[in-house]
C-alpha cells in the first residue's frame, strides 16, 4: 500500500462551501478522497483531448482517416519500439 503524502493548497474562503460540498457528495464527506477522485477524472479527460489532438494531426497529415486495424498495428509497434 502507498504512503499518503499530505500537500497543501488554498481556496478563497466563498470557495471551501463549495469544495466541501462537492466533497461530501463524490468523496463521502473527504476531500482527500474527492481530490483523488477528481484527478484520475482530469487525467483522463486530459489524455482524451492529447488522443483528439492527435487524431487531428493524423488527419491532417495522411488526408485520411486510419481504419481500427492500422491503428492497432500502430500502438503495437510503439509500444514494441518503446
Amino acid at each position: 500500500m502507498r504512503e499518503a503524502r499530505t500537500i497543501g493548497f488554498s481556496v478563497l474562503p466563498d470557495e471551501a462551501d463549495d469544495l466541501q460540498e462537492v466533497a461530501d457528495f463524490y468523496g463521502h464527506g473527504n476531500r482527500s478522497e474527492f481530490l483523488r477522485i477528481a484527478v484520475a477524472e482530469y487525467r483522463a479527460r486530459m489524455r482524451e483531448e492529447k488522443m483528439q489532438a492527435r487524431r487531428a494531426e493524423a488527419r491532417r497529415q495522411l488526408g485520411r482517416t486510419l481504419s481500427e486495424e492500422e491503428v492497432r498495428d500502430l500502438v503495437r509497434s510503439a509500444l514494441a519500439n518503446a
